[in-house]
């Protein structure tokens, strides 16, 4: 199974919550927990994921989902992304629809 297949997999079971995690190598899917206060809309990703996705390889990729609506990037993805210097990978797990946002 693909990577992102495992991450829609994540997406669907965390319903009605954003699901999130990280991508290692490009390859590797690590599902993380998501330890924002208000997970309905926002995310998190759980410190300790980092540490087993490091521990793994190089994290190449952040994934998270947008339940209910459009994978477009929030203004807060946006930002985010552009922080961080990853690629964010979206997802709405209702219609599978993926938005790939890249870094400024």
């Amino acid at each position: 199974m693909s990577w992102k297949n495992k991450a829609l997999l994540h997406a669907i079971e965390s319903k009605p919550c954003e699901a999130c995690g990280l991508v290692v190598n490009d390859q590797t899917y690590i599902p993380c927990q998501n330890i924002a206060d208000d997970k309905l809309e926002s995310f998190i990703v759980d410190p300790n994921g980092w540490v087993i996705a490091e521990n793994i390889g190089e994290v190449t990729g952040i994934f998270h989902s947008h339940p209910g609506c459009s994978p477009q990037p929030s203004e807060g993805d946006i930002n985010s992304c552009n922080s961080i210097g990853i690629d964010f990978f979206i997802v709405n797990p209702d219609t599978a629809q993926w938005y790939l946002l890249h870094p400024k």
